[in-house]
């Protein structure tokens, strides 16, 4: 169904903890399965931080990917994160990483569009000019770049949102407001779609995939996009507030085995 694909400019705003939380809350506001895709040029930091065993999935994937790639082989690649939601780890090695996204981006990039009923969260890391993730960028659906709303950051979002925006449709969202607000950062970027999530490192620390139950203002924000996110998709029926992701979780966790 849709891909969507997360990036900075510059910095770590924590473009990888927002996918995973994306990747838990998606579900939710569409009642498909979300996918977590690592393709981060830097290296991956998914399995680390998730104690997950097992090869880099994605590395895996891409070898295979070298040549045509069925959508229906992708879910077969994934690796269950503890709560279920299925994911594509890349290597930690920048060398690694880089490797197998000049071998089967393309290839992965077309097969996770072409799937059915399953939507996928891409990391990207850093998007850099050149950077061997951009079939994944110019694939999207929506590509979400995130930001911290300091100098520094929105100096590199306004050098390259031009861009980014010609890749695919653009969703930038800011973690925190400040000491820029929303409205600051549209007026001067001329961006029409802006989000905010909050900047709180002590929430994604103690809940790192947004799926636990414990509330939070980082929870809300995320579950906040996720909905926003879910309107703009092709094939979403709005869902009710509050449903529970489980459902959409069983059926991933089904769809792992069955591959």
């Amino acid at each position: 169904m849709a891909l969507i694909a997360l990036a900075s400019a510059h910095g770590a705003p924590g473009v990888t903890s927002l996918a995973v939380a994306l990747a838990h809350r998606l579900p939710a506001h569409t009642g498909r399965v979300a996918v977590l895709l690592e393709a981060d040029a830097d290296g991956g930091t998914v399995a680390a931080r998730h104690n997950m065993t097992g090869p880099p999935s994605f590395t895996a994937l891409a070898g295979m990917a070298r040549q045509d790639l069925d959508p229906g082989d992708v879910m077969g690649f994934t690796i269950p994160m503890a709560s279920g939601v299925p994911a594509l780890t890349a290597h930690p090695a920048a060398e690694q990483a880089h490797a197998a996204l000049r071998a089967g981006a393309s290839n992965i990039a077309a097969a996770c569009v072409a799937m059915t009923d399953v939507d996928v969260i891409a990391d990207l890391g850093r998007l850099r000019p050149g950077s061997p993730s951009r079939p994944f960028a110019a694939s999207a659906t929506r590509l979400v770049l995130v930001a911290n709303p300091v100098v520094e950051q929105l100096v590199a979002v306004a050098d390259r949102i031009g861009m980014m925006a010609e890749l695919a449709p653009l969703h930038l969202v800011l973690v925190g407001d400040r000491p820029y607000s929303e409205a600051d950062v549209r007026r001067v970027l001329g961006v029409d779609r802006i989000s905010i999530v909050a900047d709180d490192a002590r929430a994604v620390a103690t809940d790192p995939g947004a799926a636990a139950r414990r509330r939070s203002a980082w929870r809300t924000t995320v579950d906040r996009l996720a909905a926003e996110l879910a309107s703009e998709l092709p094939g979403t029926i709005p869902a009710a507030d509050g449903v529970d992701s489980s459902d959409a979780l069983a059926r991933a966790a089904a769809m792992v085995g069955d591959s």
